[in-house]
């Protein structure tokens, strides 16, 4: 095969082993080359939006997280509230002071059994 003809002895055209070539070709031919500096302002925009997607992703897991901690907390308070109250119903006729101790003895376990950090972690307290 000829270079005239498009191939070369290695079995590919020259143009497609030397970038630089191609460039010098479309330049000759009056075509822009792709491999302007239009192309160079652009590079890594993609990775930039993706980072930048990720981060809102995350912020949000983050909030929804938070609020099932804060949410649970709550309902579990609400439950400790009932129970006390409750009990303290059951001895109201002890009078007020033994009523308020009995919901207290049996409130401050349920409370205490675990309690939820503000990072949503269970810890024990005692």
């Amino acid at each position: 095969m000829s270079r005239r003809a498009g191939g070369s002895a290695a079995g590919g055209s020259a143009a497609e082993s030397d970038p630089g070539l191609i460039d010098g070709m479309a330049r000759r031919r009056g075509v822009e080359s792709d491999r302007g500096q239009d192309r160079g302002q652009d590079r890594g925009v993609a990775t930039l939006w993706a980072a930048g997607a990720m981060s809102v992703v995350l912020a949000v897991m983050v909030v929804g997280i938070n609020l099932g901690a804060a949410a649970s907390s709550r309902h579990r308070a609400e439950a400790a509230a009932d129970l006390a109250a409750l009990a303290a119903a059951s001895h109201a006729g002890d009078g007020e002071a033994a009523a308020c101790a009995h919901g207290a003895r049996v409130a401050l376990p349920v409370i205490s059994e675990r309690a939820v950090s503000a990072t949503g972690t269970a810890t024990e307290r005692r």
